[in-house]
């Protein structure tokens, strides 16, 4: 499953080049090009805590597989839709499929993994990684080669890929059955409310989600610091587009799935510690090795935080909540990817792309300094008994928490 996953990652990747160049081929405003990211963005972060609800409530094989076979007739349409409108709208129609099938994928790792659950969640991100690094590389020859309705069907295909790969699997994911009493608003702000009220993950989203905010201003002040500041060209904004990327890489292949259970909440903080250092450093530096080896460090720490946070969800929730808590907390990340996106663009207009690259590195690292010790603190705390929520402030009367998060992680083996 996980190299299909990764193959649909690269057709994603080669989709989003294709539809990009196409636009501005047409000449469009830059908005129309702006609004094709937000259109993927932004049904997760206004769709989220309903598509986990829906993940909560159905088979999970069955779900996801109809939903990427979906997605890949939908990319289908893609290769005839010349109208800015239509090709958005298509856009968001994938994007309210990635709602579901991304948090539906990650409760399904602990069944297919022979290793533990920390061990599958970063083999599953590092095939999605690879799968982004190398799609930008292949679409600029694909559009040579086979032109964009070529390109666009092979994103098609790598989403009907990964939904017969599913339906292949001996497995079916049986949800926990729901409360009859449990009205659909209950069902759909469980995950949120589990989320908030959990100890530990009640203070570790909200800081990962600050600083989501900040290092997503370095993105858009990146490319203007690279070219103005630096004056590196096209050639050194794709060196440290793949220093980050390579980071990526590293993080989930070799860092991210040897951390033990018990420091995760420590991962989190110090990678945002070393996050914002690197940023920092690349402000004040400002030479090119610096600046790769910063974005290099910055994109080892963001994997591990990826994983870090994935690893918290599923020890500290239970198994009947956990689709509703991944995609409850994958909203509230974009969500501060697209704000972080924003003011990287209002910052680097107001005050340049340096300062823009310090002001996003002292946030981060201010924001992890504080609660690295908070973290830890409550951690050690939820080691003991964790208060359950009402069965009128979620949904039944089943405990969402999980208390041992170290034994949970570490399962026997399953499937593959």
């Amino acid at each position: 499953m996980a190299v299909a996953y990764g193959i649909s990652a690269m057709g994603d990747q080669l989709a989003i080049m294709t539809l990009t160049v196409r636009l501005h081929d047409q000449g469009v405003a830059g908005a129309w090009i702006a609004g094709l990211f937000i259109a993927g963005l932004l049904p997760i972060v206004l769709f989220g805590p309903l598509a986990g609800a829906i993940v909560d409530r159905f088979e999970t094989v069955r779900l996801v597989a109809a939903v990427t076979i979906a997605q890949g007739l939908i990319s289908a349409l893609l290769i005839f839709a010349s109208s800015p409108a239509i090709i958005l709208m298509l856009v968001a129609l994938l994007g309210c499929g990635l709602a579901i099938a991304a948090p539906a994928l990650l409760t399904l790792v602990p069944a297919l993994t022979r290793h533990t659950p920390s061990k599958g969640y970063a083999r599953l991100e590092t095939f999605r990684l690879a799968g982004t690094v190398v799609g930008p590389a292949l679409a600029g020859v694909l559009l040579t080669v086979i032109g964009a309705g070529g390109v666009l069907l092979v994103d098609a295909l790598s989403f009907l890929l990964l939904g017969g790969t599913l339906l292949c699997l001996p497995l079916r994911q049986r949800p926990t059955p729901h409360a009859p009493q449990a009205t659909w608003i209950h069902e759909v702000m469980a995950g949120a409310r589990v989320l908030a009220r959990d100890r530990v993950l009640g203070l570790a989203i909200p800081v990962l989600a600050a600083t989501v905010l900040f290092t997503s201003v370095f993105v858009i002040a990146r490319v203007f610091f690279i070219q103005d500041i630096l004056h590196a060209g096209a050639a050194g904004y794709g060196l440290a587009v793949a220093a980050h990327a390579a980071g990526m890489l590293l993080g989930a292949a070799f860092i991210g799935s040897r951390v033990r259970a018990a420091h995760q909440t420590a991962t989190l903080g110090g990678a945002g510690i070393i996050m914002g250092g690197a940023l920092l450093l690349v402000s004040v530096a400002p030479v090119l090795p610096v600046a790769l080896i910063g974005f290099l460090l910055t994109g080892i720490a963001n994997a591990v935080q990826g994983l870090a946070i994935r690893n918290l969800i599923h020890a500290r929730i239970t198994e009947r909540f956990r689709g509703r808590a991944f995609a409850s907390s994958s909203a509230v990340f974009n969500g501060s990817t697209l704000i972080g996106m924003s003011l990287g663009g209002v910052l680097v207009t107001a005050i340049g792309s340096s300062r823009s690259l310090t002001t996003a590195g002292a946030g981060t690292l201010i924001i992890s300094l504080l609660a690295w010790r908070s973290l830890g603190i409550r951690s050690r705390i939820a080691n003991g008994p964790v208060r359950a929520l009402e069965s009128s402030e979620v949904v039944g009367t089943e405990s969402p928490f999980v208390n041992d998060g170290d034994n949970l992680l570490h399962s026997p083996d399953q499937i593959v």
